[in-house]
């Protein structure tokens, strides 16, 4: 099965090579030759938002959804399979908790998780949030 870069209804091409002894000459052979075009990951995912933005009490309960994201991929088959990650996570602390907490980013520490990296949710996993330390999150997903 073959696929070309752009998509055309023909995905390869045949050339029928002649070869002639000399030009005066009626003695000939031919020889075909199929050329595929193999598909191509060329295509980078999109993301629907640019950014997305939520707000949860911080008592909300562990596994719950705390965002969605949304890509998708121009490519056919495998090479369109979009899967999600978290890249790192900027915690912004308290003020009274500033130097004390770890605001690098990280995602070692995350209180978030996305369980399944074919769907983009976003869940609270691994420990509870608490307002009175940290009062907001920036995840980067790719």
């Amino acid at each position: 099965e073959f696929y070309n870069n752009a998509r055309e209804p023909t995905p390869g091409m045949r050339i029928v090579s002649v070869s002639v002894d000399d030009a005066l000459s009626t003695s000939s052979s031919a020889e075909a030759i199929t050329i595929g075009v193999s598909r191509s990951n060329d295509n980078t995912p999109k993301f629907a938002n640019s950014m997305v933005i939520a707000f949860v009490p911080e008592n909300v309960a562990m596994g719950s959804l705390i965002a969605s994201v949304n890509a998708s991929d121009a490519d056919r088959g495998e090479d369109g399979r979009v899967v999600f990650a978290i890249e790192s996570v900027y915690l912004v602390p308290q003020p009274e908790y500033e130097g004390v907490l770890r605001t690098t980013p990280t995602v070692s520490n995350s209180p978030f998780d996305i369980p399944n990296n074919r769907v983009g949710d976003v869940r609270l996993s691994g420990q509870f949030l608490d307002f009175e330390m940290v009062y907001s999150y920036t995840l980067n997903i790719s």
